[in-house]
């Protein structure tokens, strides 16, 4: 007998879709993140403003309100250049484990195909960076 009840529940739901947590946290935070920067940006103006109310020059104060360097450049930022590599390179690996176990019953080609696939793309991101840091830092060294 077909048990309606299971398929159509939220646990089934979740059990299938398990994954959209990652992208919905995603956009929480990206929504978070721009919520601050707005925050942050307009109590800057409410300072400036108060300041100029006060018969001050607020050019001084915006100089001195600059926001902080939030990141360095790709190209120098730490690890920038092996990060996506080694992201892929993990998901592969767990692709890989999942098809190799059958962790779902009858899924495992399609598991093999996409451990395949990020693993490629994890490689060429890995030897692409080993490649750019070779011959990219001697520029780094005339720039300054």
């Amino acid at each position: 007998m077909y048990d309606y009840a299971y398929h159509y529940s939220f646990g089934r739901f979740m059990f299938a879709f398990w994954w959209l947590i990652f992208p919905m946290m995603w956009f929480v935070f990206g929504l978070f993140h721009t919520w601050m920067r707005y925050r942050e940006h307009r109590d800057r103006l409410e300072l400036i403003r108060t300041y100029a109310a006060q018969g001050r020059d607020p050019s001084e104060l915006a100089k001195t309100l600059q926001p902080p360097e939030r990141s360095w450049p790709k190209h120098k930022r730490p690890g920038g250049e092996w990060r996506g590599g080694v992201i892929l390179l993990c998901i592969s690996a767990g692709f890989g484990v999942a098809s190799y176990y059958e962790m779902l019953p009858g899924r495992g080609a399609p598991f093999s195909f996409i451990a395949l696939i990020t693993g490629v793309i994890g490689v060429a991101l890995v030897v692409i960076s080993i490649v750019t840091k070779t011959f990219m830092s001697g520029l780094d060294k005339n720039e300054k």
